[in-house]
């Protein structure tokens, strides 16, 4: 193979991955998931006391908009797992800990989420966009 060919073999791959990555952040799921968690931790900056982080739970099939008839067993009980597991190990008694302990930091894990869920948001609309102006449908 001459220089040529590998390059040009070079940059098709390198389209191909580009357009997967836009594919991938532009996809509704990620938009729709960064918007919640936007609105998640605005709504407590504004509304909560400042010791308060988001009610953030496990989504189930019908708050992610899946038919209810849709069968997710395996993935609620993985998901109670991970729950129970984590009471095990102490997480509610650690993370009260930490907000008696810092109460200070609380606001600024708050508005750290926000930028970070507004940031990934405006990320996943331009991707979108991108994908819309060259005719691709976002998943």
């Amino acid at each position: 193979m001459d220089f040529r060919a590998a390059k040009s073999e070079a940059k098709a791959s390198a389209g191909r991955i580009s357009r997967a990555w836009t594919a991938l952040i532009g996809s509704r799921v990620l938009v729709a998931t960064a918007a919640m968690f936007a609105l998640a931790f605005a709504m407590t900056i504004i509304v909560s006391p400042p010791s308060r982080f988001p009610p953030i739970g496990v989504p189930t099939a019908a708050s992610v908009g899946l038919p209810i008839g849709i069968d997710l067993e395996k993935e609620r009980q993985a998901a109670q797992e991970i729950i129970d597991a984590a009471k095990r190990q102490g997480a509610n008694e650690r993370t009260n800990e930490f907000v008696s302990r810092y109460p200070q930091a609380i606001p600024i894990i708050n508005w750290t989420g926000l930028l970070i869920s507004l940031g990934l948001l405006g990320v996943g609309l331009a991707a979108q966009a991108r994908l819309y102006r060259r005719g691709v449908s976002p998943l």
